[in-house]
């Protein structure tokens, strides 16, 4: 049904490739078209392999990355490959991550953005191919005699998660080859040469090559649309398959693959009735009157696809979704053309019968003559209430918080009008700061695994919410006063040690000038000798005298000693290499703390693009029992015996659901996020204003743990010596308790009906426990109400406490992404009932207000699906661009919020 281009038939040998250039120009155009403006990393990819026909033996693979900015020289590099015999060049549809080896085309794995989908005739019906695909592709290759890949390039780059689903349903559809779901899979390319292997030859195929010829051509496609169509035609196909005696079938035409039933009219109608109706009535709408009109009377605005779709629209709420009527008046109409009764889908349906019956599947109201016009509120139904939108979480249990802490929190978050987690969450990451990597636990009785109790965390809310003010608080104040103290005790060792240094290096000084004057003594008594004694004897006093001197500075070399290390508990800047110097000089680790995260995760990102491996770095420090060691050249070598790091911050809503829908949906999962096992988004409290002194007392107790800590002999408090660092265990009682607890989060981990998400950030809770449980026993010990030795049940309970307590803060963290739709959709109802929405409106009128989880596209088409679903607003595509071009899509709200 598509016309065919012409093109060159194939050479018997290679030569002139430049006569394919301008095709294949044209389409790696189109291709990089498909990428469009949008500022991605990573790079594209051509391979090449082939085999000689006649010895089987393959030609030497060659994978070649490029930039989509940089046609000409992919163009060129093409070329030049196709001009070698029997090399077949191919190209995948994807863009992939820029740190992949050279040498490598990728795997699913490896794709960043999918530019577009390929369906593979390879079977005898090959030819059929107009007939089996659900949408006019973008390009249709010819790759050899009657074998066809029909090319759907994306307007805008696909998630892989999302363009998975549709290769999925595309061939299911279009029962096209397996390779159309593989998203990594590579594809011919037009202007090369299809070279057969020895296998086809031996089975009759000619030798010669065959040109990759282009056969169609059309658009830019909008995947979404390319989705909708597969899932409504696979579901009619599901559908007819259950029930295989009620095929539908309307205008006697087939509409499956192999069913040819005709479907009776259940009832007459006169189609200039319906015709005069919606002159009477649709024409005369206040609000989409005019756009009715002009679409009937055949105003396509340069896209004629919209156009029927939004006719075919009106026409099924008007007439009441009768498929027969919509047919008949769309027949009628200034719309219809031929390409009407064309089969455009394996299914057999013709272009107007998937057109009709996607309108009807889109419409959810039919016209009511009841009221007086179709803009009443009496039409729409009932806005549905749109819930809170945030998971619910559990409030801080009391438990969770170390008693020598409880004054001094509560007052923070009293004084400060702020959840009482804020100041929590800093105080136990502090304190696992300063233990860091001194002291251990041993989770179990005979096992020697061992966890550091440090982890990485923070708190979630609104701008504005006291999130910094807080943290300092109790991160920069505490780690401030230990930072001062040993300030001063570097200063004082530093003068002592350069008072030092100054005198070694005097007394090696001259003892250097004696050691000369003794040589020169010598050689001059030797000069003198050599004249007194004809055998040239040396006399050995003067040598003995040598040799004491040489001994004497060896004994002042060895006097010298190293410059004093400078004690650093936190940093708020850092480069990977000056944060593995510190760990060096500073083993227990160092706490990383940013007042905004995002600082943290943009610089790891950027540093990540620039070849840097900072953020791999740093997720191996959350561990805290890492060596490292980097020997670069001009660098000289930076060990550490562990990297240990404590990252602490705040974090807006909006800034972490972007990071966690890169991490979720954009294939970006490497596990950071997993690792901020201490992050809370409590429930914003009303403010109100205090002016009362701080707990004085609770405060400068707070400060004496932390410092008590920071100078602990764990040993002496029972702790066993342990290869590394000593370590604790838990007591009889305790241990019962951390099994119970074990068994409980495996069965959650391995639920198979649990988001894939949350089990793997509670893979990492085996750690977490334990960690909470030595923290809170260390606090006692430091606090005097504890003597030592292994952990007590009580703080194996206080830890369990604390984990369900994270476990629920996770859920709504993650759930941001997971129910964005609600979470957007709350927001913007929020927006319309303030009247701060006016319509008609368009998603580009809400994301040019900036509004807090309402800024980008993504968000706000997400708030709308919600909304619509909730019979808030509804959409209306019936409209005309300004500029002619295809319509843009309007919203209007429900009359009861007017």
């Amino acid at each position: 049904m598509y016309k065919e281009l012409n093109t060159e038939a194939p050479a018997n040998q290679v030569k002139n490739i430049e006569m394919n250039r301008k095709t294949m120009s044209e389409i790696i155009e189109m291709i990089s078209n498909a990428f469009g403006e949008n500022i991605y990393s990573g790079c594209g990819r051509i391979a090449s392999y082939g085999q000689d026909p006649v010895t089987g033996k393959n030609l030497f693979p060659k994978v070649q990355s490029f930039t989509f900015g940089d046609l000409d020289s992919v163009i060129n590099t093409i070329c030049h490959w196709t001009q070698e015999p029997h090399r077949n060049v191919y190209m995948p549809l994807v863009l992939l991550r820029d740190d992949l080896p050279s040498n490598k085309k990728g795997s699913e794995q490896d794709i960043i953005k999918v530019l577009g989908l390929v369906a593979d005739f390879d079977d005898d019906a090959a030819d059929k191919w107009a007939e089996r695909l659900p949408i006019e592709p973008s390009y249709v290759l010819e790759t050899s005699e009657n074998r066809y890949q029909a090319a759907y390039l994306f307007k805008k780059p696909m998630l892989p998660a999302e363009a998975k689903n549709i290769a999925a349903m595309l061939q299911e559809f279009s029962k096209c080859d397996f390779g159309t779901k593989d998203l990594s899979h590579i594809w011919r390319i037009p202007g090369t040469y299809n070279w057969p292997n020895k296998k086809k030859v031996d089975e009759g195929r000619s030798a010669n090559p065959q040109i990759v010829k282009v056969v169609h051509r059309g658009d830019l496609v909008d995947p979404w649309e390319l989705n909708g169509e597969l899932e409504a035609a696979i579901d009619q196909i599901r559908e007819r398959e259950k029930q295989p005696e009620h095929i539908f079938n309307f205008n006697n035409a087939s509409i499956g693959h192999s069913h040819k039933e005709e479907v009776k009219i259940k009832k007459s109608f006169n189609v200039n009735d319906d015709i005069d109706f919606l002159k009477r009535v649709a024409f005369n709408s206040k609000k989409h009157g005019d756009a009715v009109k002009a679409l009937f009377n055949g105003d396509t605005g340069k896209d004629a696809s919209a156009a029927d779709m939004s006719l075919c629209h009106w026409l099924a709420f008007y007439l009441q979704k009768d498929y027969s009527r919509i047919d008949a008046v769309f027949r009628q109409s200034g719309l219809m053309r031929p390409k009407w009764d064309e089969v455009h889908y394996s299914s057999g349906e013709t272009y107007g019968q998937r057109t009709i019956q996607t309108a009807i599947n889109k419409q959810n109201n039919t016209y009511n003559p009841n009221y007086k016009d179709d803009s009443t509120p009496e039409e729409w139904p009932e806005p549905l209430e749109i819930k809170q939108s945030l998971l619910p979480v559990m409030e801080l249990p009391d438990k969770a918080i170390p008693v020598p802490f409880k004054a001094w929190i509560k007052d923070i978050a009293y004084r400060w009008a702020v959840p009482k987690d804020f100041p929590f969450i800093a105080a136990i990451l502090t304190t696992g700061s300063i233990i860091g990597t001194g002291c251990r636990v041993r989770p179990k009785q005979k096992d020697d695994w061992e966890v550091v109790p440090n982890t990485w965390g923070g708190v979630i809310a609104p701008p504005s919410k006291k999130k910094t003010p807080v943290l300092s608080e109790i991160v920069n104040k505490s780690i401030g006063k230990l930072q001062k103290k040993a300030d001063k005790e570097f200063e004082k060792e530093n003068k002592s040690y350069e008072a030092e240094k100054f005198i070694l290096d005097t007394r090696i000084k001259f003892k250097k000038k004696e050691i000369e004057e003794c040589i020169k003594n010598e050689i001059k008594a030797e000069v003198k000798d050599a004249e007194n004694k004809p055998d040239g004897s040396k006399k050995e006093n003067s040598a003995k005298t040598l040799n004491e001197l040489r001994q004497e500075l060896n004994d002042l070399e060895e006097c010298k000693v190293g410059a004093p290390k400078q004690k650093i508990y936190k940093v708020n800047a850092c480069t990977m290499e000056k944060f593995a110097e510190l760990c060096g000089e500073n083993p227990k680790g160092l706490m990383y703390f940013a007042d905004e995260l995002i600082k943290i995760f943009l610089n790891w990102e950027r540093d990540e693009k620039e070849g840097k491996a900072t953020k791999a770095f740093f997720m191996e420090s959350h561990e805290g029992k890492q060596p490292y060691t980097d020997a670069k050249i001009g660098r000289g070598v930076i060990s550490a015996k562990y990297i240990c790091s404590t990252v602490i911050g705040g974090i807006q809503p909006e800034k972490i659901f972007r990071f966690l829908r890169a991490s979720m949906l954009e294939g970006d999962n490497d596990g950071s996020v997993q690792r901020l096992q201490m992050m809370v988004y409590p429930d914003v409290i009303p403010w109100k204003y205090v002016d009362e002194y701080p707990n004085s007392e609770a405060r400068i107790k707070f400060y004496e743990i932390i410092e008590t800590l920071s100078e602990m002999d764990f040993e002496f408090y029972g702790a066993t010596k342990g290869e590394d660092a000593p370590y604790f265990k838990f007591s009889p009682d305790a241990q019962k308790i951390f099994i119970e607890w074990f068994y409980d989060l495996m069965q959650k981990v391995e639920n198979e009906e649990e988001e894939p998400i949350i089990s793997e950030h509670l893979g990492k809770y085996p750690s977490l426990m334990p960690s909470l449980a030595l923290i809170y026993h260390l606090i006692e010990i430091a606090y005097g109400s504890s003597k030592g030795g292994d952990i007590p049940k009580h703080c194996a309970i206080q830890a369990a406490v604390c984990c369900e307590y994270l476990e629920s803060h996770a859920r709504r963290i993650y759930g941001m992404v997971t129910n964005a739709g609600e979470i957007h959709g709350e927001k913007l109802a929020k927006k319309i009932q303030e009247g701060k929405v006016t319509e008609p409106f368009t998603a580009r009128d809400v994301y040019r207000k900036g509004w807090q989880m309402l800024k980008d596209k993504e968000s706000v088409e997400s708030a709308i699906e919600c909304l619509i679903e909730k019979h808030w607003i509804r959409e209306d595509c019936s409209g005309t661009s300004t500029d002619g071009g295809r319509p843009s899509v309007k919203y209007f709200i429900n009359p009861k919020f007017s």
